[in-house]
């Protein structure tokens, strides 16, 4: 799936600055409460980070090892399957966020927005930001595995952009509370709204609250999908839904502690779903 492939070509370089709080790393089965109560998710992936693609193994500062192959450097790089396709993530990646940025332009021109207001302008090319491409992988769940699918919430930045070509995704309905399914459909793209451009719209725009639920086939053993994050730049300022300002960067990352905290503790909060269910939805 490539988005701007057989499209126009795009300026990489405002894209190719390397910050320390974005890093490319591998995410495996379990690491965040899971669907059901007491249980864990069942989905593994990797998030792939632009400027990760141009450092080379003396350049890179990744935190995280990536896969067995990656190991061999110190501190761990991709896998060679990144490095021998940099050219087709590079156009993912640049296609993907020339897209949401213009979708930001089109909504910041509907609500009249001007200057510094304008939502693209929390999305700067060349600033810090948290924005990732991330593959997922949901294998097939046998019987006696607790871990499955993905727990309910919402995204924590501006816009994600999902390509999938096979079920499993499920919207929460803001209006009526109840879950429906999101059937691919070819050559589309799912578009979610995250929590930061929630926030920045002053609640005008809703996150929409997901979970993963796969409906595997006999045939099938896995779920794909992949996933680019928009995120607004790390140092932008906003309030959130009980009144609290924070940055995007600390927003993103009491978000993760959340997901690996147990249900009865995401139950406490509103961290989850931003603040789209109410306290007694929670329950």
């Amino acid at each position: 799936m490539e988005p701007c492939g057989t499209g126009p070509s795009f300026d990489l370089e405002p894209f190719k600055i390397y910050s320390l709080t974005s890093y490319s790393r591998y995410t495996p089965l379990g690491s965040y409460a899971g669907v059901f109560e007491n249980t864990k998710d069942g989905n593994e992936s990797i998030k792939v980070c632009l400027a990760d693609l141009f450092q080379s193994a003396e350049e890179t500062e990744i935190e995280n090892q990536i896969t067995d192959e990656a190991m061999r450097a110190d501190p761990p790089i991709l896998p060679d399957l990144f490095s021998e396709n940099k050219s087709l993530f590079e156009r993912f990646i640049c296609g993907s966020r020339s897209i949401t940025t213009e979708l930001l332009s089109y909504l910041s021109d509907i609500m009249g927005l001007q200057n510094e207001a304008r939502f693209e302008r929390s999305h700067r090319s060349g600033v810090p930001a948290n924005c990732s491409l991330n593959l997922f992988c949901y294998p097939k769940t046998p019987k006696d595995d607790s871990r499955f699918g993905q727990n309910k919430h919402t995204d924590n930045g501006s816009f994600t952009l999902l390509f999938s070509d096979q079920p499993g995704l499920e919207m929460l309905s803001p209006t009526i509370g109840i879950w429906g399914r999101v059937l691919p459909k070819a050559g589309h793209a799912v578009v979610n709204v995250g929590d930061t451009l929630r926030f920045l719209s002053g609640q005008t725009f809703r996150s929409a609250v997901h979970r993963v639920i796969p409906t595997f086939e006999s045939r099938q053993q896995q779920r794909l999908a992949v996933g680019y994050f928009l995120r607004a730049e790390d140092a932008k300022v906003f309030r959130n839904n009980e009144g609290k300002m924070f940055t995007a960067r600390e927003w993103h990352d009491q978000k993760y502690a959340n997901y690996k905290a147990p249900h009865t503790v995401q139950r406490t909060n509103s961290i989850l779903t931003g603040g789209m269910e109410s306290s007694k939805s929670r329950t």
